[in-house]
C-alpha cells in the first residue's frame, strides 16, 4: 500500500546524503505524506507545529521569529543574496493555515531559515553560530518523530 519506508523517510529529511538520483525529491515528499502504521501525516504535522512553537518560545529565537527587516537594517544586498526568505513565524502561519501537505515540506522551510542565516552571515559570527545551534536542535528533535526513523 502507501506505507513509507524508513529509508524513504530518512532521505526525505536528508536528501543530500548520497542517495541515488533515481528517486526524485517529489516522490520522496509524496511518500512522506502517506499514512503509515504509526499515525497520519496530520499527526506528524501537529508534532511539527509543536516543535516550531517550542523553538519560537526560546529566548534566543529572536532573529528567526519574523522576516528579516532588510530595509530597516539597511541590508540592501540581502534580497540579492537570499533568494527565498523564510522565518519561523511564517512557518507557524503556514502550518496553522494548512499550507503544508507533508511534514517533509515543512521541514524544508525550517531548514531554509538556518541556511539563509548561515549564507548571509559570516562563518563563526554570532548569527551563524546561533543558526547552527537551532539547526542541530531541530534535527535532533525531529529525528525521532515516528514518521521518520523510529518505526
Amino acid at each position: 500500500e502507501n506505507e513509507i519506508t524508513a529509508t524513504e523517510a530518512f532521505f526525505s529529511f536528508y536528501p543530500n546524503m548520497g542517495r541515488s538520483s533515481a528517486t526524485s525529491n517529489a516522490a520522496v515528499l509524496n511518500a512522506a505524506s502517506s499514512s503509515n502504521n504509526n499515525g497520519s501525516s496530520d499527526d506528524a504535522l501537529r508534532r511539527m507545529a509543536k516543535l516550531v512553537n517550542s523553538l519560537l518560545a526560546r529566548v534566543d529565537c529572536g532573529p528567526f521569529r519574523e522576516p528579516v527587516d532588510w530595509r530597516g537594517l539597511e541590508l540592501w544586498d540581502y534580497p540579492k543574496v537570499i533568494k527565498k526568505m523564510m522565518d519561523l513565524g511564517t512557518v507557524k502561519r503556514k502550518l496553522e493555515r494548512g499550507q503544508y501537505s507533508t511534514p517533509a515540506e515543512c521541514a524544508v522551510d525550517i531548514r531554509l531559515v538556518w541556511t539563509n542565516c548561515k549564507t548571509y552571515n559570516a562563518d563563526g559570527s554570532d548569527f551563524f553560530l546561533l543558526a547552527e545551534s537551532f539547526s542541530k536542535r531541530f534535527e535532533d528533535r525531529q529525528a525521532c518523530f515516528s514518521w521518520v526513523l523510529c518505526f
